[in-house]
């Protein structure tokens, strides 16, 4: 089938004296704990948003993030550091998480959702968001989608010496990529959550409909998610 896990990690470190590293792939230091001098933590400003996929610090891709007609991207998880940063998914022209007044637009808090976990503070994933984002984040055929992730403070820019003075951001999800694009298009319509349970009930309920010779006729399963 064509479901994809997917995640992506960035980290807020780069060669010293760049402030972008175009691999897509994270730094790492000496065996994923200690830095050397030939990496640095660039400057960040407070408030200040930065896309964690092409804003220019850290590891980034080359292009922004977008689905093709044939994709559809469920978003179900999210994290960052350290405690006093913050993530917010957009996803075209607006936030995910934003007060109805518009007025705070910075999302969900690396207290409620620290990475990695364990850590060097002891804090633990808040219980609402410990399994999954609930409802997860749709992201649609044809749209251009994103993580900011944006600091509580300003830094200058400085040699880490620990992972966890590293600035770091996570988002896991689902591609929905061919045929179960069409799937996930009929599971909106029935109102039924995109999860792979539903999926996979779909799929199997069409074929044994389609050898009974009524599979002209949709009924909802009591055994699918809800």
């Amino acid at each position: 089938m064509a479901i994809t896990r997917q995640a992506y990690e960035w980290r807020g470190v780069a060669p010293q004296g760049q402030q972008v590293n175009k691999t897509g792939h994270p730094v790492l230091g000496k065996n994923d704990l200690a830095y050397t001098n030939t990496f640095e933590v660039p400057a960040f400003r407070a408030g200040m948003p930065v896309d964690i996929m092409w804003g220019g610090k850290g590891n980034n891709l080359r292009t922004s993030a977008n689905t093709k007609a044939t994709q559809l991207i469920i978003i179900d998880g999210l994290a960052c550091w350290p405690p006093e940063s913050n993530l917010n998914v957009y996803v075209n022209d607006h936030y995910v998480f934003e007060a109805p007044d518009y007025s705070a637009q910075n999302g969900l808090s690396g207290n409620m959702v620290p990475f990695p976990e364990p850590n060097a503070r002891n804090i633990f994933t808040h219980e609402a968001f410990r399994d999954k984002l609930h409802p997860p984040i749709i992201v649609e055929p044809l749209s251009t989608w994103g993580v900011f992730w944006s600091p509580d403070y300003s830094n200058a820019a400085f040699v880490p010496t620990s992972d966890d003075q590293v600035p770091r951001a996570f988002v896991r999800y689902f591609l929905v990529d061919g045929p179960d694009l069409l799937i996930a298009q009929q599971l909106q319509k029935l109102h039924l959550p995109l999860s792979l349970r539903n999926f996979v009930k779909y799929r199997q309920d069409v074929l044994r409909w389609h050898n009974m010779g009524d599979s002209h006729v949709f009924k909802v399963n009591d055994e699918v998610d809800s």
